[in-house]
């Protein structure tokens, strides 16, 4: 998945979220405040690592949905903190940022994904949502920062 935020299994809801059909222009946003309390095993960072890591993902999304807009159609904050553990070790890694989905006035649409996401980015990644393509790339990557992890969690 690449419109997502890595170390959460978010990124569907947010995007779900963030292409709500248009209703009334200029109204007020209809505002979902998300809990996040999830563990999980985290498959890509155990695969990177070569031993299992378990997350425990703790904050909160704030979903605002903009129907009847002809320009934003969605902005969702997240600040989630994530502690991963292995053989007895933490590390904790944030995701913080924003998605704004928006519609060009030439009727293209494209979601901003902005911010930190850990294991991947620090910046903004701008995709065009009828292609997949990214429009904009981020220009820092934080891919150093898994083995900086697997070496916290590798334990002595």
């Amino acid at each position: 998945m690449r419109i997502h935020r890595r170390a959460l299994p978010l990124g569907a809801i947010l995007l779900s979220l963030g292409l709500a059909a248009p209703a009334a222009e200029g109204a007020k946003p209809i505002l979902e405040k998300i809990a996040v309390d999830d563990e999980f095993v985290d498959e890509a960072l155990s695969d990177h690592c070569g031993f299992e890591i378990t997350g425990n993902a703790v904050g909160r999304v704030t979903a605002r949905t903009f129907e009847g807009s002809d320009r934003i159609q969605s902005v969702n904050s997240v600040n989630v903190v994530v502690t991963l553990s292995a053989n007895g070790n933490t590390f904790r890694v944030r995701d913080v940022g924003a998605d704004v989905t928006k519609i060009h006035p030439d009727g293209t649409a494209s979601v901003s994904i902005i911010g930190q996401l850990p294991f991947d980015f620090t910046g903004v990644l701008k995709i065009d949502l009828a292609t997949d393509e990214a429009i904009l790339e981020p220009h820092h990557s934080n891919a150093d920062d898994l083995d900086a992890a697997c070496e916290a969690l590798a334990g002595d």
